[in-house]
């Protein structure tokens, strides 16, 4: 593939878009950046999104998961 970045706006942690998200992040071979923009309204916290995603296998060793 030929994805290196990828950037989700309006992420509230609902089941549907975690398992997107955890998808491109498991087949993104070369995947340098996964950034996600939470929005208000949000169901989690930003801070337990990022550590569920850190628990996610991720199909390159070098993506930085962000949440700014």
């Amino acid at each position: 593939t030929h994805l290196k970045t990828i950037r989700i706006t309006g992420l509230m942690g609902r089941p549907h878009e975690m398992e997107v998200a955890k998808f491109l992040l498991e087949i993104g071979k070369v995947l340098k950046r996964m950034t996600m923009h939470t929005c208000r309204g949000i169901l989690r916290t930003r801070k337990e999104l990022y550590k569920k995603f850190l628990m996610f296998h991720q199909g390159s060793n070098t993506c930085e998961v962000e949440f700014p």
